[in-house]
């Protein structure tokens, strides 16, 4: 039985929202990013945010983008970073060269988005960023796991091992076996995770291209 003690110098209890203080983190595994025929699904994403961030990518403007999955059932966000960097690749003497016309993630973002500005400086890029009117972006996506702290990192859909009905395994424990894969996805061997629990995270791969381009004659 409990004892009242009668003290009259106590300070009342914070105000307590009882429908949610209580129900603790909630995980949903990601959905899968391979359909049955082995070909990449598209996602459908609007901007929850996007905001530039203070460090830079190689001193190039960076976005850290938060993306809300059309029909989702996670309400956590697809997080991406995309910046101006020109995406690179190696010349025939295995040197890094920006790719042809120096494309890179903030402006294939903004082609997946639909607008038609064609930015040039870093003003232009930040107003284009602002345009963004709700759209919903397509892109393709890859499942990851992290631990923070030992720098473990799962990558891959096709990395997580198989549930007996199929599925995925999106929740690593020590001990749990996982592929290792090269570039292109394809399985090179095994590994056995070391970390206690890691989870799967939905991760952004490509962004489609929603702006159409003019035909090859």
């Amino acid at each position: 039985m409990a004892n009242d003690m009668g003290q009259t110098n106590l300070r009342e209890p914070e105000q307590t929202d009882w429908d949610s203080a209580y129900k603790g983190s909630k995980y949903t595994a990601p959905p899968a990013t391979e359909g049955a025929d082995g070909k990449p699904v598209v996602f459908y994403g609007t901007v929850m945010e996007a905001k530039q961030t203070e460090n830079s990518d190689q001193g190039y403007l960076n976005y850290q983008i938060d993306l809300k999955l059309v029909n989702g059932e996670s309400e956590k966000p697809v997080r991406t970073w995309q910046s101006t960097r020109p995406f690179m690749k190696r010349d025939a003497e295995g040197n890094l060269q920006p790719m042809k016309g120096n494309p890179n993630g903030l402006g294939r973002f903004l082609r997946a988005a639909g607008l038609q500005a064609k930015p040039q400086t870093n003003s232009e890029y930040i107003a284009s960023v602002k345009a963004i009117n709700g759209k919903a972006i397509p892109f393709t996506a890859d499942w990851e796991a992290r631990n923070k702290d030992t720098g473990e990192v799962v990558r891959g859909y096709r990395a997580f091992p198989l549930n007996a009905d199929g599925t995925r395994k999106s929740i690593l424990r020590a001990g749990d076996v996982v592929n290792e894969l090269d570039s292109k996805g394809n399985i090179t061997g095994t590994r056995t995770i070391t970390s206690e629990v890691m989870f799967a995270n939905l991760r952004v791969k490509y962004f489609q291209d929603a702006v159409p381009t003019k035909a090859a004659r």
